[in-house]
């Protein structure tokens, strides 16, 4: 009897040390991962926004559970982006993780700037997978990352629009509730507009990366496209249908007329601010600056507001949609601690963290979406969240066309609608002229036979 216990004392302790030589090699294989480039410094290029705000406090984790070092800097998003590629185009980059706009990823690729990283993700030796879980990740944001099917970053923001509207003075007015298509829009603002509180808000400042954010909702609401068909290979400019040519006639009667002081310059701070401050009736905003323009310690609209999302025209809905996360630099010289960078940065546990304690809504996890604390957080009262997902379910991918040329083409539009804004052309002589510019772009880059 006692030779049978001692034999299976001597089981359970063997098993024993086997499970922990398990746990072991788990933690060990774990930590050589992370602490592989231990006395490394790497550099990490970024633009200010919410996620910045709060990332920037958790870095020196990072940096104690890695032992790199990270120099980070960052720049105003338009600084940023003028920026940006002068850093990726030079021989050797002081870069290793970079912001990587969804958009404008086509051109980044065609440039050779920007590195898949499908190797990084198999190579097990620097990819903790517990970490890393890709099936995490929201799938709108993910593709924004991929260009023809490969994969170059990891997202850390989602972003779309919503609507805003003063529920306080909407019922002044007697109107009911937010507009839902954009005849109702365009009344509700002419309705409501005063000298003192403007009807409406909106993006003007001439680029691609600013008007062009919110015009697509009407050219594509009211049946008006960039290209004739883009899915199917067609990219002869059509900016000069009617439908576009409206489309321009409706965003700059709305700035010149009905919105605040500066309309033709204006970007998404100067909307966020004049709603975050009570100084406009309605405003079609990103839905993650919702945290900026509910600021506890700033906002005069909290309980004030409806949320809804953009309104429709005779084609469809098209809220804006977009997505932004980190890249690895083709000239980086440090690619494998840069990769470790991203894996930290998009976890659950740093967006969790960022979104919780600063001012980061449009996180990139399904499970965050569904955390008790992310819905404690940011499930303001009116439906936030929902209106947020339901316009990142019907988000168009092609709203902004993903082509390398998007750039001139955007900024071409952009000068173009800012000029039906001020009042120099009609949206007919505007938009027939960026047309014909935008068809001259497209026949260099090689798209039309000759």
């Amino acid at each position: 009897m006692t030779q049978r216990k001692n034999k299976m004392v001597k089981i359970v302790t063997l098993c024993f040390l086997i499970l922990s030589l398990h746990v072991f090699t788990a933690v060990a294989s774990d930590s050589s991962i992370w602490t592989q480039f231990k006395g490394e410094k790497i550099g990490v290029f970024f633009f200010r926004n919410t996620y910045f705000n709060g990332i920037k406090h958790f870095i020196p984790e990072f940096e104690k559970k890695t032992g790199i070092k990270v120099d980070l800097v960052a720049y105003s998003e338009q600084v940023a982006l003028q920026k940006l590629g002068l850093e990726l185009a030079s021989p050797t980059g002081a870069y290793d993780a970079v912001w990587l706009d969804g958009t404008s990823l086509p051109s980044q690729v065609k440039a050779g700037w920007v590195t898949p990283i499908k190797q990084f993700i198999e190579d097990k030796t620097i990819t903790d997978d517990s970490v890393l879980d890709m099936d995490d990740f929201l799938e709108g944001p993910l593709n924004m990352m991929k260009y023809k099917g490969v994969l170059y970053g990891l997202p850390w923001f989602s972003a779309t629009v919503i609507q805003y509207c003063r529920k306080d003075i909407f019922d002044k007015y007697g109107i009911p509730g937010p507009p839902d298509t954009i005849d109702e829009f365009i009344a509700d603002v002419i309705k409501v507009h005063t000298p003192e509180i403007p009807g409406v808000a909106l993006r003007g400042a001439p680029n691609r990366n600013m008007n062009q954010w919110h015009f697509p909702i009407f050219l594509r609401g009211l049946g008006g496209k960039y290209f004739k068909d883009i899915e199917g290979g067609d990219l002869h400019p059509v900016l000069d249908s009617p439908q576009a040519i409206m489309a321009a006639r409706i965003y700059g009667t709305l700035l010149r007329n009905f919105s605040i002081p500066g309309a033709a310059s204006s970007t998404f701070d100067d909307v966020v601010i004049a709603m975050q401050q009570g100084k406009v009736a309605m405003c079609i905003e990103g839905a993650p600056l919702a945290g900026r323009i509910l600021d506890p310690e700033q906002s005069k609209v909290i309980g004030k507001l409806y949320f809804a999302l953009v309104p429709k025209g005779p084609a469809g809905r098209f809220p804006s949609f977009t997505g932004h996360g980190w890249m690895i630099p083709t000239n980086s010289t440090k690619k494998k601690a840069g990769w470790l960078f991203i894996q930290w940065a998009t976890s659950r546990d740093t967006l969790l963290k960022t979104s919780l304690n600063y001012k980061h809504i449009a996180v990139t996890r399904k499970s965050i979406w569904n955390d008790p604390a992310f819905i404690k957080r940011w499930g303001y009262a009116g439906g936030f969240l929902e209106k947020f997902m339901k316009s990142l379910e019907i988000g168009y991918p092609e709203f902004r066309p993903r082509i390398p040329e998007w750039p001139e083409v955007g900024d071409a539009v952009a000068l173009a609608l800012n000029q039906v804004i001020v009042g120099n052309k009609t949206a007919e002589e505007a938009f027939k002229e960026a047309n014909k510019k935008i068809y001259n772009i497209m026949k260099e880059a090689g798209y039309y036979k000759k």
